[in-house]
């Protein structure tokens, strides 16, 4: 299931998307089901960015210590 996207852009207009996801496999799925769809999109939306790469998987940590 997707939690939410967010958009921050750093003070030199550079932008970073953060996908949240309930896991890894919900992202995978999503992938596999919407693949045509979301590379459609990044093909309308090229003139617009000037790269995109992957940074990784996160997992939030809710009480660091």
């Amino acid at each position: 299931e997707h939690r939410g996207t967010d958009l921050l852009r750093a003070q030199d207009g550079r932008y970073i998307t953060i996908d949240r996801w309930t896991s890894a496999e919900a992202w995978e799925s999503f992938r596999a089901r919407r693949r045509e769809e979301y590379e459609a999109l990044d093909r309308r939306f090229e003139t617009l960015t000037a790269g995109e790469r992957h940074l990784g998987l996160f997992t939030r940590v809710e009480n660091p210590s």
